[in-house]
C-alpha cells in the first residue's frame, strides 16, 4: 500500500518531467494530466498532488488504475500484494472463449495497451474540474501472448477514464467507460469466476475490519464471506486513526444484464468486484459486434450515508454517457 499523503518526491518528479501536460486556466483549481512514456504511467493531479495513477505498459498483463487517492491523500487501492500478485489496484478482466485474462500465468491472455489517446482537461457541465484519456487495448489470445509483438486480438477495447473532483462533497470520481469491438473473424463468449469483472483490491487497513454496504443494507460478514449480491451500488469503509475513508462502486443499469452483481470480501483481505455474474450467465457476441460497459467509482475521506450514495447513483444515471468513440 502506498504511504498516505502526497509528498512523494518520485511521483512529483515524474509528473514534472512527463509530457504532454494540460492545465487549463479557466478553473481556479484545475486538474492536470501527464503521461510518462518511459515509466508507462499516466498521472492525474489536483492542486499539484496526484489523485490517480494509471499503469499502461505494453509489457504488463493488463493496464489498470494503480493508485486512487481521496482528497485527504489516502490511497484506496493496493497493487500486486504478496498473497495475490495478479491483483492490480482497480482492473477489469474476464474469461474470453475459455481463456482467462484475470490470472497471470503462462497460459493466460494479455490485455495489451497499444496507445494513450485524447488526453483532455477542463470543466464539466457542472463546473467541476475534470481530466480524461482513452487507452486503446488489444485483448490477445494465447497466440498473441506467445509472440509479444504479434498475434490477433479477439477484442479491441477503447477504455475512457474520466476523473472529476467535487470539493464541496469531498469527492474524487472515476468514470470507467469501455467500448469493445469483437474481431470480425470470430465470435466471443464471455464467462468468468464469481469475482471476474471490475475488481478493486482495497488497502491493508481495510482487511478484516471493512464495513460493506449496498443500496439495500449494511452487510454483515457473519452472514457469509464472500458476500455476493445484486445492487445498484456497493460501498466499503473503514475507520482509521487519521479519519474514515470510503470507496463506492456504481454499476450502470444500462450494462447488459442490468445492475451489477457485487462480489465482496472481508477477510483475509478486503475486496470489491462489480460483475455481470458471468459464472452463471455467459454472454455471447457475434463477430464484428460492439458493446459497452460503464462504471463509476468514488472515494471520500469520510463515510457517506446510504441516502447520499443513492442520490449519487440517481444523479449519475441521469447524466449523458460519453458517445461511443469511433475507431
Amino acid at each position: 500500500m502506498s504511504t498516505p499523503g502526497f509528498g512523494r518526491t518520485l511521483l512529483l518528479s515524474a509528473f514534472l518531467l512527463a509530457v504532454p501536460s494540460y492545465v487549463l486556466g479557466t478553473s481556479p483549481e484545475p486538474l492536470a494530466i501527464a503521461d510518462d512514456p518511459q515509466a508507462a504511467q499516466l498521472t492525474i493531479s489536483f492542486k499539484n498532488r496526484p489523485i490517480l495513477v494509471y499503469a499502461h505498459s505494453a509489457k504488463q498483463f493488463k493496464p489498470y488504475v494503480k493508485e486512487l487517492f481521496d482528497l485527504s491523500g489516502y490511497n484506496l487501492l493496493r497493487d500486486a500484494p504478496p498473497d495475490h500478485l495478479h491483483h492490480h489496484g482497480m482492473m477489469y478482466a474476464v474469461i474470453v472463449n475459455g481463456v482467462t485474462y484475470w490470472q497471470e500465468r503462462a497460459d493466460t491472455g494479455i490485455e495489451r495497451s497499444v496507445r494513450i489517446e485524447k488526453q483532455q482537461a477542463g470543466l464539466d457541465d457542472r463546473g467541476l474540474p475534470y481530466a480524461s484519456f482513452v487507452d486503446v487495448i488489444e485483448w490477445l489470445d494465447l497466440a498473441g501472448k506467445s509472440a509479444a509483438e504479434g498475434g490477433k486480438p479477439v477484442l479491441q477495447e477503447r477504455r475512457t477514464i474520466r476523473v472529476t473532483v467535487d470539493e464541496n462533497q469531498k469527492e474524487v470520481a472515476v468514470q470507467w467507460s469501455a467500448d469493445f469491438d469483437v474481431s470480425s473473424k470470430t465470435s466471443v463468449r464471455l464467462t468468468g469466476d464469481p469475482y471476474n469483472g471490475l475488481g478493486l483490491r482495497l488497502p491493508k487497513d481495510f482487511d478484516g475490519r471493512v464495513i460493506h454496504q449496498n443500496a439495500e443494507k449494511t452487510l454483515d460478514p457473519r452472514q457469509g464471506d464472500p458476500n455476493i449480491s445484486k445492487s445498484r451500488w456497493s460501498a466499503a469503509s473503514v475507520g482509521l486513526p487519521t479519519g474514515a475513508s470510503m470507496v463506492a462502486v456504481f454499476g450502470d443499469p444500462g450494462n447488459r444484464l442490468g445492475d451489477s452483481v457485487f462480489f465482496l470480501m472481508y477477510q483475509p483481505f478486503a475486496y470489491i468486484a462489480a460483475t455481470q455474474a458471468l459464472d452463471k450467465n455467459a454472454l455471447d457476441y457475434p463477430a464484428g459486434a460492439r458493446y459497452r460497459l460503464n462504471y463509476l467509482v468514488t472515494v471520500y475521506p469520510e463515510v457517506k450515508t446510504g441516502e447520499f450514495l443513492q442520490r449519487r447513483a440517481t444523479e449519475w444515471n441521469r447524466t449523458d454517457r460519453p458517445p461511443i468513440i469511433p475507431k
